[in-house]
């Protein structure tokens, strides 16, 4: 299964990469600077494209030909917007993006860093809410 991974230079997702490797997935990272991934062990396994998700364009390529996708960024950086206001709209431009790659049907396809979102529930424009489920 190819499975794209948001968030593979962070705590989480560094440790979730190669689980899935081992696992037999085929996996695909998106970060804002794929130089930051050159030195895991496991690069040369995985694809890397650049992206960002407060650029929603950039969402799209990603996704496309993913069959299940790990969302494990917060946006930290700084910016005009609040951290919330950042964070609200990441998460809505990668679950739009998601849904439009067929991911999010269900929903059950797409995991977040707040817990895998309930199978057979579908994918809705209330989430996210700006508060943790």
């Amino acid at each position: 299964m190819r499975v794209l991974v948001t968030g593979a230079t962070g705590y989480i997702g560094g440790r979730l990469v190669p689980a899935l490797l081992e696992a037999g997935h085929d996996v695909r990272c998106l970060t804002r600077d794929p130089k930051k991934l050159d030195q895991d062990p496991w690069r040369d396994q995985v694809e890397v494209v650049p992206g960002d998700v407060l650029d929603a364009a950039t969402l799209a390529p990603a996704l496309n030909g993913c069959e299940a996708a790990y969302y494990l960024v917060h946006s930290m950086d700084g910016g005009t917007e609040s951290f919330q206001d950042r964070d609200r709209k990441a998460a809505i431009n990668f679950r739009d993006a998601a849904a439009e790659a067929g991911l999010g049907r269900d929903w059950d396809g797409v995991t977040t860093s707040h817990g895998t979102w309930p199978a057979g529930r579908r994918l809705g424009r209330s989430w996210p809410k700006g508060r943790r489920r």
